[in-house]
């Protein structure tokens, strides 16, 4: 993806709007920046994994009877 630098303008001449400047090749981030976005993505994939675990090792069991009677 592209990056529009902050010193390009755009004009408009009878019509069509178009771009006038020079077009950078996109730059990786910076590690404070990713940091965020690299933990939140991983936090959130090892508690579907926990998740995922506790349901395989804990089966919920219902005991229908008892719940008729708390009524």
């Amino acid at each position: 993806m592209a990056v529009l630098p902050a010193s390009s303008v755009l004009k408009q001449y009878k019509g069509p709007l178009f771009w006038q400047g020079e077009v950078r090749e996109s730059e990786p981030l910076p590690y404070s920046e990713s940091l965020g976005q690299v933990m939140s993505s991983y936090q959130q994939y090892k508690e579907q994994e926990w998740v995922e675990a506790l349901r395989e090792k804990y089966q919920p069991r219902f005991n229908y009877d008892l719940i008729k009677r708390k009524r």
